[in-house]
């Protein structure tokens, strides 16, 4: 299931790529990898609002993944917030 949405996520399929993650997230609803490419699914497809959950979620569970921090970055900076960007940047490095 992780490799069906990573595959359709990499091939520009957003929408297929969230379709399979959802019920996912319904079993699994903390699961860090699944939440960040929902995320990174959402974003890519235009939709930041609703990426920014997945992705502070993802970085609450697990504050490590220094990608997940660096993807969330990158979104603050698209919804323009400099601040938040800034400080998720700092994380990721």
């Amino acid at each position: 299931m992780q490799d069906r949405a990573a595959l359709r996520l990499n091939t520009g399929k957003y929408a297929d790529a969230i379709a399979i993650l959802d019920p996912a997230l319904q079993r699994d609803r903390f699961n860090p990898q699944l939440l960040t490419m929902r995320g990174v699914a959402y974003a890519a497809s235009g939709n930041y609002p609703a990426a920014r959950p997945d992705l502070e979620e993802s970085v609450r569970v697990d504050s490590s993944s220094k990608s997940t921090w660096h993807d969330l970055s990158m979104l603050y900076a698209e919804l323009g917030l400099p601040a938040l960007a800034a400080q998720a940047a700092r994380r990721a490095s």
